[in-house]
C-alpha cells in the first residue's frame, strides 16, 4: 500500500494543493490535516461579509464536502499534528495516531499576534480577526453605538475600522509608528487611507500606543494611551500582525527563518517536505520574502503541485494583493520591497482614484491602483514584462496604456 501524501493545515493553500494534485492526475491517496474545524474556507469575506450578517457559514466554503469525497481527498477536521518524524516518514497527531507520509506538504499558515497581558491581550472583549472561530466570537460584539479601540493601522485594522463605521460603532484606531501602513505602503498610499477613515469620523492616533488598562472583571473597560489620554472601550480589536506556524518545522530540524524556508520548487531542507502560503519563506528579487495573500497562497500551492508531479517545475511569483474599506478598491501589484522613489498620479476621471508608483531608480517594484482597476492591469502586465521605467516618463504620460508598447 502507497503512504499518502499528506498535507498539514486547511486553509486556501492546503485546498489549492490537494485539488491542483488531483487536477493534474497525481494518483496516490491524499489526506488534509486540519487543526480547524471547519473545510477550508475564504478568508477575506470573514470580515467583510460574514460579520455584518450579509451571508451564512456554508457561503464561505471553498469547495463542498461533496468534491473532497469526488476526488478522494481525505480529511481530518479539528485534529493537531504534535510531531514530525523525518528519518521514519511520519506525523504525530494530538490523538497519539501515528501517520506515514509519502511527501509532506507543510500549510500550516500564521496565527494573529495577540497584546501582551498587561495590555489587555487576555480580556473577554479583546478580540483578533483570523479564523472563522475569531470572526464567530466577535460577531455578536459588534453593535451600532459600541465603542472600538482598534490596535495596529495596517490593512487589517483598516478594513476593521471600514466594517465597524458601516455598523455603527465609534471607531479609534491607534498606531504604534509614526503612521499609518508603515510596514507595507508608501506615506502617498498611508495619506490617503488616513484622510478616508477620517472622512468617515475614525479617530486615527499615530505614534501612539497602550501605556496601560482597566479591568472589570475580564473584560477591559477603559485604555491610557502613551499620548496620556484616556478611552472608555466595549471592545477592542488588534490588528497587529502575525507570527508564523512553523513549531514543528523547527522541531523537525527544517531550516527556517522568516517563515519555513524553500526553493523555487516549493521544497524545504528535507526534499520530501513542502511548505506552502503563509507559513513559507523563499527568495524574490535576491531577498528573502514571506507574502501573506490569497494570491500568493494559491498559485504557490499549485506551483507546489506541480513539482510533486513534475520535479522540473519552478515557482515564478507575480505577486497582488487588494483591500477593500468602505466604497474604495485598492489594487496593489508587485512588491515595494527597496523602493527609492515613488510617482504619485492622481486620476483625472474620479475625484476619489489614485495610482502610487514605486521604483528602485528606472526598476518598477509595485503599484498601489486606488479604485483604478485599469491602470492595476496595466501594473501587472509592465511588471511581468520586467522592462525599465523612466519615472520622469511616466508622470508625463496621459494615456498609461503607451507604457505596454514602450
Amino acid at each position: 500500500m502507497i503512504d499518502p501524501l499528506i498535507i498539514v493545515g486547511g486553509g486556501q493553500a492546503a485546498c489549492s494543493c490537494g485539488f491542483k494534485l488531483r487536477e493534474l492526475g497525481y494518483k496516490g491517496p491524499i489526506l488534509m490535516v486540519s487543526a480547524e474545524d471547519s473545510l477550508p474556507y475564504h478568508r477575506p469575506p470573514l470580515s467583510k461579509k460574514y460579520l455584518p450578517g450579509d451571508i451564512e457559514r456554508n457561503s464561505l466554503l471553498i469547495k463542498p464536502a461533496s468534491l473532497y469525497q469526488d476526488d478522494q481527498i481525505e480529511v481530518k477536521l479539528g485534529t493537531f499534528v504534535t510531531r514530525i518524524d523525518r528519518s521514519l516518514r511520519h506525523i504525530v497527531l494530538d490523538t497519539g495516531e501515528v501517520l506515514p507520509y509519502q511527501t509532506l506538504v507543510l500549510a500550516t499558515g500564521a496565527r494573529a499576534r495577540k497584546l501582551p497581558s498587561d495590555q489587555g491581550g487576555e480580556g473577554s472583549n479583546v478580540f483578533t480577526l483570523r479564523t472563522l472561530d475569531d470572526a464567530d466570537k466577535l460577531r455578536p460584539h459588534m453593535q451600532p453605538e459600541q465603542s472600538l479601540l482598534i490596535v495596529g493601522g495596517g490593512y487589517i485594522g483598516l478594513e476593521m475600522a471600514a466594517v465597524a463605521r458601516k455598523l455603527g460603532l465609534k471607531v479609534t484606531l491607534i498606531e504604534l509608528s509614526e503612521r499609518l501602513l508603515n510596514r507595507v505602503a508608501s506615506a502617498e498610499t498611508a495619506a490617503y487611507f488616513k484622510s478616508l477613515h477620517e472622512s468617515h469620523e475614525v479617530e486615527i492616533c499615530e505614534k501612539t500606543g497602550i501605556e496601560s488598562v482597566s479591568r472589570a472583571g475580564d473584560k477591559v473597560v477603559s485604555v491610557t494611551l502613551t499620548s496620556g489620554k484616556q478611552l472608555n472601550v466595549d471592545l477592542v480589536i488588534v490588528g497587529i500582525g502575525v507570527e508564523v506556524n512553523n513549531g514543528i518545522a523547527k522541531e523537525a530540524g527544517l531550516t527556517t527563518g522568516l517563515g519555513i524556508e524553500v526553493d523555487e520548487t516549493g521544497r524545504t531542507s528535507d526534499p520530501c517536505i513542502y511548505a506552502v502560503g503563509d507559513c513559507a519563506s523563499f527568495k524574490f528579487r535576491g531577498q528573502t520574502v514571506r507574502i501573506e495573500s490569497i494570491q500568493n497562497a494559491v498559485d504557490q500551492a499549485e506551483a507546489v503541485a506541480r513539482s510533486i508531479v513534475d520535479p522540473c517545475a519552478r515557482y515564478q511569483p507575480y505577486p497582488w494583493f487588494w483591500s477593500d474599506q468602505y466604497d474604495t478598491k485598492l489594487q496593489t501589484a508587485g512588491l515595494n520591497i527597496g523602493y527609492t522613489k515613488v510617482v504619485y498620479r492622481k486620476s483625472k476621471k474620479r475625484s476619489d482614484a489614485a495610482s502610487i508608483w514605486y521604483f528602485d531608480d528606472h526598476r518598477l517594484l509595485a503599484v498601489d491602483a486606488i479604485n483604478e482597476p485599469a491602470t492595476f492591469m496595466i501594473a501587472k502586465s509592465l511588471l511581468k514584462a520586467g522592462g525599465d521605467l523612466d519615472p520622469d516618463h511616466l508622470e508625463s504620460v496621459d494615456n498609461l496604456r503607451t507604457l505596454l508598447k514602450v
